[in-house]
């Protein structure tokens, strides 16, 4: 009878043991990288960086700020408040866009037999990189730093960014 309860301890205790694991599982990565986590939280006011930015980038980014500050936005649900001016904002938020071009070769058009290289054609995809940089307005100390994903298009770059932000902050305890 002895044996009878080992057996059925050895197989009870791992299943009694299963909730500890979800707990002790390991902690998910930040897509960014959280420099301070105590004023990136405390920030209630920031305003736009975008002297690296060009002129069809910045109508980009208006179009994903303009969603960002409505009710279900990144910023709305941060509960960050964007000023038109830096001069009593809490943060800066600086960001840049990478745009390349990305060429591949289109054998759609080939024979065959693969041998018509004069049917071949040079496929040019664009894409975009954004990154954001946030810092302490007063003391110009860096808070959160992070690179979007890779897009095909800017506003999804700009998109990518927010996106990262928000995971990132929603992970930090409060």
């Amino acid at each position: 009878m002895n044996t009878q309860w080992k057996s059925l301890w050895a197989c009870v205790s791992p299943l009694l043991l299963l909730p500890c694991l979800a707990f002790a599982s390991p902690k998910k990565e930040n897509q960014g990288h959280v420099a301070d986590a105590g004023d990136l939280l405390k920030i209630r006011t920031v305003c736009l960086d975008t002297s690296a930015l060009n002129r069809p980038q910045l109508a980009l980014l208006k179009r994903v700020v303009n969603h960002a500050t409505k009710p279900n936005g990144v910023l709305a649900m941060l509960n960050w408040q964007l000023l038109d001016t830096c001069g009593s904002a809490d943060a800066i938020v600086k960001l840049n866009m990478e745009e390349r071009d990305k060429k591949s070769w289109d054998d759609s058009h080939r024979g065959v037999y693969g041998n018509d290289l004069w049917d071949s054609t040079v496929r040019t995809q664009a894409s975009a990189q954004a990154e954001m940089l946030i810092t302490n307005r007063a003391s110009e100390k860096t808070l959160y730093r992070v690179g979007g994903g890779l897009r095909n298009n800017g506003e999804g770059a700009f998109k990518s960014v927010f996106s990262k932000l928000l995971s990132d902050i929603k992970a930090l305890p409060h």
